[in-house]
């Protein structure tokens, strides 16, 4: 019981020191190896959750302006296909920006 809570104060100080001393922070931070496997997999959550939102957003849309025969067989695929691949590349553009505005942020 004890080890949760001293790894819940370990992790609220990391915090307190990101926001009062980003340098010595990330100072500590660049020596240790470097891991993608959460940041991966947040991103393709995001990007699953992006591309279920956009499919259901565009057919309610399409069913409501027009008929969806012209999206038959293989052209459903196809469109799914299109949405996933805009999706997952929207999640990239949108971490790329939120690391941009961070960066300028900190800088300022």
């Amino acid at each position: 019981m004890t080890s949760g809570l001293d790894d819940i104060i370990l992790d609220v100080e990391r915090m307190l020191q990101v926001l009062t001393d980003p340098n010595g922070f990330f100072k500590k931070r660049i020596k240790e190896d470097i891991e993608w496997k959460n940041p991966l997999i947040i991103m393709v959550l995001m990007a699953i959750v992006g591309a279920v939102t956009i499919y259901t957003t565009m057919m309610s849309t399409l069913q409501s302006v027009m008929s969806l025969d012209f999206l038959e067989g293989t052209g459903k695929i196809i469109v799914i296909i299109f949405m996933i691949i805009g999706s997952m590349i929207g999640v990239l553009f949108s971490w790329l920006l939120y690391t941009v505005i961070f960066y300028i942020i900190s800088n300022i």
